[in-house]
């Protein structure tokens, strides 16, 4: 919901082009996965179906980050929202490793 309501603050805050076509991709991506996943929760589809939509989510960040890294070293871009966000992502990956591997186990 950030991208749609405060999209253009943050793509200043990270140095990126604003109002663009890809920025608006972008958020409703993220949208979409939030709606997919509020629909698999509420229709209780199982953990098979969560675990799709944090795969794809954790994909879809993955790359974000490796975007974000490229582009504070290729174009000398070292915003915060740049620079962090790689370290962001293996937090959080490295966070939700156990209990991803627990959730497997129960399938």
């Amino acid at each position: 919901m950030k991208d749609f309501f405060l999209g253009n603050e943050s793509a200043k805050m990270k140095g990126f082009e604003v109002g663009s076509n890809y920025q608006r991709q972008s958020a409703i991506a993220l949208l979409s996965y939030a709606v997919i996943a509020v629909v698999v929760y509420l229709c209780n589809w199982g953990i098979r179906s969560e675990l799709t939509i944090l795969f794809t989510f954790f994909f879809f960040i993955f790359f974000s980050a490796i975007n974000h890294g490229v582009d504070a070293i290729k174009n000398k871009n070292y915003k915060f929202q740049n620079v962090n966000r790689p370290f962001l992502t293996l937090i959080l990956i490295l966070g939700l490793y156990y209990p991803v591997i627990m959730a497997l186990k129960t399938l």
